[in-house]
């Protein structure tokens, strides 16, 4: 595994930006979801109810590796030089350790999921493994704006998963043949994002980036904040620190050889860990319906439930390009209510269409009928679905929001809801597809509402400095 290398960020358009990715993101989106559509017609109900429970292990699964890519973005927007503390295998370990995790906890989330077969587990273990090396590379990607290999990346894994899901459970391999789509997907996407992120040939260096070896291993905590003016930060913004571990050197007093580089590394594995404590209540929240859909209702309602959070993945996914092209700004100093209100505006804009569109769908008889008499009766039931979804877009826009500034408040609201969503699912509303979907609804609603009213009360009291 290569080092990364890094190059300021430079002034762009944010209009351009936005649709680049959004192009891209629509394209890769279109092949995950039509993933899940293909699968839910050639398994059924009760398969397909399976196989969305596995999807949404992997994207629970896959929080680490969120986590990090919002640090390396973060970092890489800060910083001139190398933000990847030689540490060359430290993505490797970590996909080996969550492989090694889903392996040990086999029985129990077969025993949980009700799956008749060890096989989609292991193709889940092979699946999240390449994930912390995938979203290492696209943070440095982010970080940079470089949007355009961002999206080849994504749009390479969707394809790839896709086709030979489709190939695999067309030739009768069923929940195990989708669950290898999904695993040749991620190992491709990563393996694509290497090549793309790779450093300049030997003895060239890229526009607005610093020369290898420049900066010390340790630069990206110990230097000082970016100057006024910069690609990154705007004239007159206020010095951030870096990683939270950067201090000025008292009387210039020299450190012990190999300190600089120890701090730092110290310095990415708390904040890798506090943005992975709020990424996974997020990606918990966004999938823990699903979970619970398939403990509580009955195998067919399940399968329903699971081809209805489709749609929800669709209006939380769908304006995702919003939150990767606002987080550089916001690290940048940007004012976050503007930014932050005016990307709710946008994801709110296209839940609320969406749900439009599938509450005239429903009416007209258009909603899943081509799926099959298995999904009958969930057409009405759509717009709630796109409802949940568009909230849990703006809770999203909310904890990256959060991450950008060092404010973890957002990340413990997220821990409450939690907990007040398996409450009122494993009491009293666990007796239908709608009364599970309007659990999980309510509690992402409350949850926006105290994300929102906390952005505006930190952003009316004096700001504090970020802490170490």
């Amino acid at each position: 595994m290569t080092d990364f290398d890094t190059a300021v960020p430079r002034s762009r358009s944010f209009g351009r930006d936005a649709l680049v990715l959004a192009v891209g993101m629509a394209v890769a989106n279109a092949g995950n979801y039509g993933f899940n559509l293909v699968m839910a017609f050639l398994l059924g109900p009760e398969a397909y109810g399976a196989l969305a429970a596995l999807l949404a292990l992997v994207l629970v699964g896959s929080v680490p590796g969120l986590a990090l890519q919002a640090v390396v973005a973060r970092r890489t927007a800060l910083a001139g030089g190398p933000v990847w503390p030689g540490r060359r295998w430290l993505a490797g370990r970590a996909g080996l350790g969550l492989a090694l995790l889903t392996v040990v906890a086999g029985p129990g989330l077969m025993l949980f999921l009700h799956l008749g077969s060890a096989a989609p587990v292991l193709w889940l273990a092979l699946a999240l493994a390449p994930t912390p090396l995938l979203f290492a590379v696209q943070g440095l990607l982010q970080g940079r704006e470089r949007f355009g290999a961002l999206a080849a990346v994504m749009v390479a894994g969707a394809g790839v998963k896709l086709a030979i899901g489709l190939v695999l459970v067309a030739a009768g391999l069923g929940v195990s043949g989708a669950m290898a789509g999904v695993a040749a997907g991620a190992i491709l996407a990563a393996l694509a994002g290497l090549r793309l992120a790779a450093p300049a040939p030997l003895g060239t260096v890229e526009p607005g980036a610093v020369a290898p070896g420049s900066v010390d291993p340790g630069a990206v905590d110990n230097q000082p904040p970016p100057s006024a003016g910069s690609a990154t930060l705007p004239v007159g913004a206020p010095p951030l620190e870096v990683g939270g571990a950067a201090r000025p050197e008292v009387g210039g007093a020299a450190r012990p050889e190999g300190a600089g580089a120890a701090r730092p590394a110290a310095g990415w594995w708390r904040e890798v860990a506090t943005a992975t404590t709020g990424l996974l209540g997020l990606f918990l929240l966004a999938n823990l319906d699903v979970l619970l859909a398939r403990h509580y209702l009955d195998r067919a309602a399940a399968g329903r439930y699971a081809l209805g959070a489709v749609v929800a993945k669709i209006a939380f996914w769908a304006p995702q390009f919003v939150v990767t092209v606002v987080f550089p700004r916001l690290v940048g100093g940007a004012d976050p209510r503007r930014l932050v209100g005016g990307s709710a505006l946008v994801i709110g804009g296209f839940g609320g269409l969406l749900a439009a569109a599938l509450a005239v769908a429903a009416l007209a008889g258009l909603a899943v009928p081509v799926l099959g008499g298995g999904y009958a009766g969930l057409g009405p039931l759509l717009p709630l679905f796109a409802a949940l979804g568009t909230g849990l877009a703006l809770v999203q826009l909310l904890l990256f929001e959060g991450i950008a500034t060092r404010d973890r408040r957002m990340g413990r609201a997220v821990a409450v809801a939690l907990v007040a969503e398996v409450a009122l699912v494993a009491g009293p509303l666990h007796g239908s597809v709608g009364e599970v979907a309007g659990a999980a609804l309510a509690v992402v609603a409350a949850l926006a509402a105290a994300g929102w009213w906390l952005l505006r009360q930190r952003r009316t009291r004096p700001s504090l400095p970020a802490a170490a």
